[in-house]
């Protein structure tokens, strides 16, 4: 059985080489630049004596063990080749075309698949390599900082990462009928466990805070009680940043919360095994007749309208919650509202919540039903 199609493969890359070139782009500026620029600090440093290794913890454990800017950029960038790489074919009904031409429906989407993997690899390689040789010819200051270890730890769990997102964000491409639509609801899909976990630790310490402060009286084991929480769900917000995992190189007080590199590359790998088993069905099942739609299948629209509204709803909570902590400088004041002032937030926070996710869950339900149309 033949998976694998030239002629598909040249359409395709037609598009994808661009993003190529601003992958490549995107890692020259945002990774190789500032790493070297990280070193040269690390040697005017030590010529003008000053130089104290602390300084410069945080620059590598930043660069390799964290959700950074560059990463941010990065995935991005791959939300919206794999959003492209299926849904350009949505406009002017090309999948129908491509149906009538001598190709199987699983030559077509393999072929897609392996040309977003070939744009998306190529810059990581380019990147480690750089990398690997900036570290081997300024080994004699780097070596407290970062090993071959790390470096090799960093590159694996880049690639599988960065091929979760775009298998997931294919995923859920071929699940809409819009060009693009993919992408945003693959971004929102992504940000949600995050989001939660953020809103959830948000409160906590909200609460962890009023229970330890003498100016409410809560017992004590409550106190407790609302810290032993807090301290097992941490582990939820850590876990959720798919680049991070337990690191014995760097000192973190989290570390024990968090994955396993193994473990973390085992369950990549699975993860990225159903979306390609998923991708494959959904495509050889795929209505090419209802494209045009927002979403191809029924069922979706629910989840569509539970993601948004669900999403934004804890993004607008998180803000209130900072706004609003900053505003009452609850974690510096002395003031006698104190108490007042906390209870605010907690209420605002959840309020602007469900506010937020009743009116768009409504909203994007009409806009929904007015695209059949």
């Amino acid at each position: 059985m033949k998976f694998f199609n030239k002629a598909i493969f040249y359409k395709e890359f037609k598009i994808a080489k661009w993003f190529l070139l601003v992958l490549t782009g995107e890692v020259l500026i945002f990774s190789i630049l500032p790493f070297i620029n990280t070193i040269q600090s690390i040697r005017d440093s030590i010529e003008r004596g000053n130089y104290e290794q602390f300084n410069f913890n945080w620059n590598f454990s930043y660069s390799f063990n964290e959700f950074n800017e560059h990463r941010i950029f990065f995935s991005i960038i791959i939300i919206i080749l794999a959003s492209l790489i299926i849904g350009m074919d949505y406009s002017n009904r090309k999948y129908e075309f491509l149906t009538t031409l001598p190709f199987k429906r699983q030559e077509i989407i393999i072929t897609k698949y392996i040309t977003a993997i070939i744009v998306v690899v190529i810059p990581i390689i380019i990147e480690f390599i750089t990398t690997l040789s900036l570290f081997n010819s300024n080994k004699d200051i780097l070596y407290s900082y970062i090993s071959y270890n790390i470096l090799i730890k960093w590159f694996i769990l880049n690639i599988l990462v960065y091929i979760f997102i775009l298998t997931f964000t294919m995923v859920i491409q071929l699940l809409c009928g819009k060009n693009l639509i993919g992408g945003i609801l693959g971004s929102i899909f992504l940000v949600i466990p995050l989001g939660f976990s953020s809103l959830l630790n948000e409160l906590i310490k909200i609460l962890n805070y009023k229970a330890y402060t003498n100016q409410v009286t809560w017992t004590t084991n409550l106190y407790y009680k609302i810290d032993n929480l807090s301290f097992k769900l941490s582990p939820a917000a850590y876990n959720m940043n798919f680049f991070k995992y337990k690191n014995d190189d760097y000192y973190n007080l989290y570390d024990q919360l968090i994955l396993k590199f193994p473990t973390r590359i085992i369950i990549l790998i699975i993860v990225i095994a159903i979306g390609i088993y998923i991708l494959y069905i959904l495509f050889n099942k795929f209505p090419i007749e209802r494209s045009g739609y927002i979403l191809i299948y029924k069922p979706t629209e629910y989840i569509l309208e539970i993601g948004i509204s669900l999403c934004t709803g804890l993004l607008v909570g998180i803000i209130v919650a900072e706004n609003l902590i900053s505003k009452y400088s609850l974690y510096e004041t002395t003031d006698k509202l104190f108490s007042t002032h906390l209870n605010y937030t907690v209420f605002f926070m959840f309020l602007s919540w469900i506010v937020t996710s009743i009116i768009l869950f409504y909203g994007t339900h009409k806009v929904i039903e007015l695209s059949k149309n």
